[in-house]
């Protein structure tokens, strides 16, 4: 146990910032992909930040608490629910609630799509594609920075019709068809909250969306 564990400093780092003293901060954690982040934001504005190459692991929680500021405590903590990796959510929820019992603050969910969203405002169709396992695929759409489509479940060889009526197409990791490739990151995903707040409706958990049944049926193809 690091003996300067404690309530203002939960991760037991040692360090100091030079800060306002009236400074309260958010700490954002993304790792729906295989790139995981955080940031320790004042308003947009990155105060210290990390991230790891793979899933959420034992190197992404020291690479915070190898730049934890001595004696800041975050007033909210975000957490990018996806989707996108389930292991990697769950792994950045646990860990955001643990942090937040420390420091007595809220867990704020966020769609982790918002962060790729806000980097394109131009995009009249933006299609954020991730792999959902059983022969499925996560879709999600915006227009010029908002959602127009929350997340669903496509079947893999709906692919291209989706891809037809994007004007720009991303997926978080490879995925065959996918032309762009783009990782969300915690610093963009604080920006993003700042600016449309919390989703009503949205829960802290993964987005996951599948069900029990073996084969769903198909959804229809955008029009």
């Amino acid at each position: 146990m690091n003996p300067d564990t404690g309530p203002d400093n939960p991760l037991g780092d040692s360090r100091t910032l030079k800060h306002d003293p009236s400074m309260s901060p958010t700490l954002a954690l993304e790792c729906s992909s295989s790139r995981s982040s955080w940031a320790l934001m004042d308003g947009g504005t990155p105060l210290a930040e990390g991230h790891t190459t793979g899933r959420a692991s034992g190197a992404f929680f020291s690479s915070i608490e190898g730049s934890w500021p001595r004696g800041v405590r975050p007033e909210r903590i975000l957490v990018g629910v996806g989707p996108g990796s389930f292991s990697g959510i769950r792994v950045a929820i646990a860990a955001a609630t643990g942090m937040a019992r420390a420091w007595n603050c809220p867990v704020t969910p966020i769609r982790s799509t918002h962060a790729l969203a806000r980097k394109h405002p131009d995009a009249a169709v933006l299609g954020i594609f991730s792999d959902a396992k059983r022969g499925q695929i996560f879709y999600t759409a915006y227009g010029h920075g908002k959602l127009t489509q929350p997340s669903r479940l496509i079947a893999r060889d709906e692919l291209g019709a989706y891809l037809s009526k994007c004007t720009l197409a991303l997926s978080l990791d490879p995925l065959d068809g996918v032309p762009g490739l783009e990782k969300p990151g915690a610093v963009e995903l604080a920006r993003a909250w700042l600016e449309v707040g919390a989703e009503a409706g949205l829960a802290l958990e993964p987005i996951y969306l599948h069900t029990d049944v073996v084969n769903p049926a198909k959804t229809s193809a955008p029009r």
